[in-house]
């Protein structure tokens, strides 16, 4: 009895497993390259590589600007009864609600609200203007002020009220933080202070 063996066809060209398998790989490359840019554009503006105010993919820190405020003051009556040696010597207490502020940034000056009448002229208590330290983030300072005039402290006898001042120093225009409001303060020179050469 004859026999026929069986022939498996030869298929002829490329085998569909390599065609099947690089087609999935195109698909997997463009899903993965399609979420990469799904993510790029729901980045912030800071975070976006690329994007100002990145520098090598990372983001860069904005300090929050400086903002100083007057705590208190107080001031200590001096044994001298002509300037420029100081009639008192106030200590200002600064708080930092900001960013770290430099120093020699603003200036802080004391001057008296209604100054004394000296042949005729009004020669008020004040002070020069003290340049501010360096202040933290959240931070406080003491700022010392010396306080004379050019009247003899003789005529300084009684109450007087002494007003605080801060002024930022202005940079490229801008001031270097807000100016807060001003400080008033109360003091006192005794009677009879420098009337027998007391000092």
């Amino acid at each position: 009895m004859n026999t026929h063996p069986f022939r498996i066809p030869a298929v002829r060209g490329r085998s569909a497993a390599p065609r099947l398998a690089r087609s999935t790989l195109a698909a997997l490359a463009l899903g993965l390259a399609g979420a990469g840019l799904a993510h790029a554009a729901n980045l912030s503006p800071l975070t976006r590589p690329g994007a100002p105010g990145m520098t090598s993919g990372r983001p860069v820190m904005h300090l929050a600007p400086p903002r100083i405020s007057i705590l208190g003051a107080t001031a200590t009556l001096q044994r001298n009864c002509y300037g420029p040696q100081p009639l008192f010597i106030a200590h200002v207490t600064l708080h930092n609600a900001g960013g770290p502020l430099e120093a020699n940034h603003g200036l802080v000056s004391v001057s008296d609200t209604n100054p004394q009448l000296y042949h005729n002229q009004p020669l008020r208590l004040v002070s020069a203007g003290i340049e501010l330290p360096a202040i933290g983030a959240y931070s406080n300072a003491v700022v010392t002020v010396p306080i004379s005039s050019l009247a003899p402290y003789a005529g300084e006898v009684g109450a007087k009220q002494l007003t605080v001042r801060v002024m930022p120093t202005i940079y490229a225009g801008k001031p270097a933080f807000p100016q807060p409001p001003f400080y008033s303060l109360r003091v006192a020179v005794p009677r009879g202070f420098c009337a027998r050469g007391i000092q």
